[in-house]
């Protein structure tokens, strides 16, 4: 049983008493049935015991902990203060948080927002200038993971795993996702529950389970929960949904009645490959290791190239950047307006749902076959992760700080995150919940991407299984060069 499985009861306990405690504060009217429904819960005795945080005995007279991130983004929640409780159940969930951990350690937490073209480097400025100031200015740092790995060979950050207040081998922190990031005995930035912005980026396989039952197919939930969920499963649902429908071509047309199989959108190809156990720049017992090149690393291009197909409206490569827009096809656009059974869709996007009029699912994506033992879900790789740079002058009091925020976090932000914000207004029904579930508990990073050495090969590899192209093998030799001299760089410098 997963770890996500194990800890749902309690979890969905918590939620409850959490959304009747804030009951008392104003909930939004469109959450008063969620509020009203938490009663008394024979198990929330039992959680609590079993959950209980070692808090120490500390009063800092408060003092400011500074914490510098990111403005929302993109729908994402990223921003991790609250000013007041506003009778909005997340927000008053995440300034309860707050206001507890504030008490707790007698501090004022103080977060400071940089607008979100962090993108472009905003963000890791202010971090990179902080820090070579050589002053003690922010405790901790939430910076896209993309984007920091010059800074790590710089020396900016403290290894969260030489700091024992933080313990990173509980729920609370993200342990498919950290564990991949640790690398040569170091782990500099960690996601866990103290920020909801990892929850957000997750992305998944939605589909429109109208569609599928006026097809007469069964929902694919119990394919994934007996391990069958492959890409031949896939396949064979792609190719029941995609109808030209008496249109000329597949291309897109917004007047068009071309139906898809499923929805894509940019780099997507690289989803399937990391949802088949194929990464290209892989941890190898510590070690970022290039993998490409071998015998299933080709048979996953193949086998997706083969699958992926244009022409017969089974695969639409849709817009990315603006994902909404009917004229070119944003691929958030395709699927709410119904011409794809499947589509890729962010965990955000669960928001845009809500006022869909078609019930709709997700799941994770699938696997190669059925002999691989695990799903692999990929996470957009700008999403923050929890940073203590070098300058701060007493790491452990931070890291128990962060710790107890992260636990508080899972505890009580979270399961309303879900039971609100995006299961009972976005998700339609307990097998997706489910879902979510198996989906948050085998994330990934994307090491290529986050450590800048593969995204040539992968652009090209990406334009290849489109395309059609037998061309993998050369783009492999063109490039491994280069990927193994910047993979060998990072190791060098990683932390020495």
């Amino acid at each position: 049983m997963s770890s996500f499985n194990k800890r749902t009861a309690l979890l969905t306990a918590l939620m409850l008493v959490a959304l009747n405690l804030l009951g008392s504060c104003g909930s939004a009217s469109g959450d008063s049935e969620n509020t009203t429904a938490a009663g008394n819960n024979d198990s929330q005795a039992d959680a609590e015991t079993e959950y209980s945080y070692p808090y120490p005995s500390v009063n800092y007279n408060g003092e400011e902990f500074n914490i510098l991130n990111t403005s929302d983004m993109w729908t994402m929640h990223c921003v991790i203060g609250r000013e007041e409780a506003t009778g909005d159940a997340l927000d008053d969930a995440i300034f309860s948080r707050n206001t507890k951990i504030e008490e707790k350690f007698g501090i004022t937490i103080k977060e400071t927002l940089t607008d979100n073209d962090y993108l472009y480097g905003t963000l890791l400025g202010v971090a990179r200038n902080s820090i070579l100031s050589g002053d003690d200015e922010y405790d901790v740092m939430y910076l896209p993971l993309h984007l920091v790995s010059g800074m790590i060979s710089e020396g900016s950050f403290n290894n969260l795993l030489d700091i024992n207040s933080i313990q990173l081998d509980k729920d609370w922190w993200y342990s498919s996702f950290n564990d991949v990031m640790t690398i040569n005995g170091a782990l500099y930035g960690a996601v866990g529950g103290s920020n909801l912005m990892v929850q957000d980026a997750v992305r998944v396989l939605a589909f429109n389970e109208d569609m599928m039952e006026n097809l007469g197919l069964d929902k694919p939930y119990d394919l994934v929960r007996s391990g069958a969920w492959t890409l031949d499963a896939l396949n064979k649902y792609i190719s029941a949904g995609a109808s030209l429908n008496g249109d000329d071509t597949a291309a897109w047309d917004k007047n068009g009645n071309t139906i898809y199989g499923l929805t894509n959108h940019g780099n997507g190809m690289l989803y399937y490959m990391v949802g088949c156990g194929e990464s290209n720049i892989e941890n190898v017992n510590g070690v970022l290791t290039n993998t490409c090149g071998s015998a299933r690393w080709f048979d996953v291009i193949d086998r997706l190239s083969t699958l992926l197909t244009i022409d017969d409206a089974k695969f639409i490569n849709a817009h990315n950047g603006n994902d909404r827009d009917p004229e070119l096809g944003g691929y958030i656009y395709i699927f709410m307006n119904q011409r794809t059974l499947f589509g890729v869709a962010e965990v955000n996007k669960f928001q845009d749902f809500r006022a869909l009029d078609f019930d709709y699912g997700v799941v994770p994506f699938p696997k190669y076959d059925e002999s691989q033992d695990r799903y692999y879900t990929n996470v957009y790789e700008g999403a923050c992760g929890a940073f203590i740079p070098i300058t701060s002058s007493d790491p452990e009091k931070v890291g128990q700080i962060v710790d107890a925020m992260s636990y508080e976090g899972q505890m009580s932000v979270v399961p309303v995150f879900r039971g609100i914000a995006v299961e009972s207004k976005g998700l339609r029904n307990e097998d997706s919940v489910e879902m979510l579930g198996i989906i948050m508990d085998t994330i990934v990073p994307r090491l290529g991407l986050i450590f800048a050495v593969d995204s040539t090969l992968q652009d090209a590899l990406n334009l290849a299984i489109i395309n059609k192209s037998d061309t993998a093998a050369s783009l492999y030799a063109s490039n491994k060069e280069s990927i193994n001299t910047k993979l060998k760089d990072i190791m060098e410098n990683w932390n020495s």
